[in-house]
Formats: structure tokens, C-alpha cells, sequence
């Protein structure tokens, strides 16, 4: 698993998605950048978070 966490939380970007390995426990985002896709999007269920990385194990 490639990943890439800042030291401090991205600035604004809020995350509750705890399975990924980004969050942290004050829900921020630790990514040192972050993609968002859903090019043609309409609504929100058509976009996503594509730097989420499944967290496969206990911190």
C-alpha cells in the first residue's frame, strides 16, 4: 500500500471515513494532497475521495 501522510492535517478537509488510512481521530485528513473525482458530476453521490486507502490494520 503506497501512502503519503503530512504531519499536520490537511487544512479544511474534514474526513469521517475512519477505515481510511488518511483519518485521524479528530476526523482530518493526514494526506499530503488529496483527488477528487466525479468529472461530470451532478450531485454528491456521483463524486468521491480517490486518495481513500483501505486501512488494513489497528493503529
Amino acid at each position: 500500500m503506497s501512502c503519503t501522510n503530512s504531519d499536520k492535517p490537511l487544512g479544511g478537509v474534514k474526513c469521517v471515513v475512519t477505515n481510511c488510512v488518511h483519518h485521524n481521530t479528530d476526523n482530518e485528513c493526514m494526506a499530503d494532497h488529496i483527488m477528487v473525482g466525479g468529472r461530470d458530476a451532478n450531485k454528491v453521490s456521483e463524486t468521491g475521495c480517490e486518495t481513500f486507502s483501505k486501512k488494513e490494520c489497528c493503529n
